[in-house]
């Protein structure tokens, strides 16, 4: 009797318990799903941003009379107003480096081929890299890169290098929840 009278106290509390939990679970879920969601939306957001920069940037027709210095230097005015850590390099096939915004025109520049360049040459599409190591700028970026054509031909990719610093508003402990951790990589997985 003492049995029959004590199961419906007990198992009621523990059916109700279990339903708590499993609806703050799923509405824990729902939001970490938004949180994800809005995050990729605004790294997005960056990579297309500095997309439209490249392409308009590849536009410029110092590329075609092959005016370098000019070209260097409209890019570098372009790229005070887009943003704290972006720099534009100019490459040809072999990936020689024919100008960079982060150092004064002149210098003499590395060449450095990447697959992501090997891409744009191939299919004459923009491409994002995976993070590398900047040989000039010593740091870790991402680049987006898009063709630079003259007269109808794919002679040069202009990339937009994309520093740590163009990603920082992203993660920020308004964006993430608390306890929560958030991290950017690329294909590889390299934070």
């Amino acid at each position: 009797l003492v049995l029959a009278t004590l199961l419906p106290g007990v198992v009621g509390p523990s059916i109700l318990f279990v339903h708590q939990y499993q609806k703050a679970r799923a509405e824990i879920e729902k939001n970490t799903l938004q949180t994800v969601r809005a995050l990729v939306h605004g790294a997005d957001n960056k990579l297309l941003q500095a997309q439209s920069i490249a392409q308009t940037l590849s536009t410029i027709d110092a590329f075609a009379a092959g005016d370098f210095e000019r070209a260097h230097h409209q890019t570098r005015a372009a790229l005070i107003f887009a943003g704290k850590g972006m720099n534009a390099v100019l490459r040809d096939r072999s990936g020689q480096q024919l100008f960079n915004t982060t150092v004064a025109y002149g210098t003499e520049l590395p060449r450095h081929p990447t697959p992501s360049i090997a891409r744009v040459f191939a299919s004459g599409q923009p491409a994002v890299s995976n993070v590398f190591q900047g040989v000039l700028r010593k740091s870790v970026l991402a680049s987006v890169d898009v063709p630079v054509r003259v007269g109808g031909e794919i002679r040069y990719v202009l990339s937009i290098g994309l520093g740590p610093e163009e990603f920082e508003d992203l993660l920020t402990p308004k964006s993430v929840p608390e306890g929560a951790v958030a991290s950017l990589f690329d294909r590889k997985g390299i934070i």
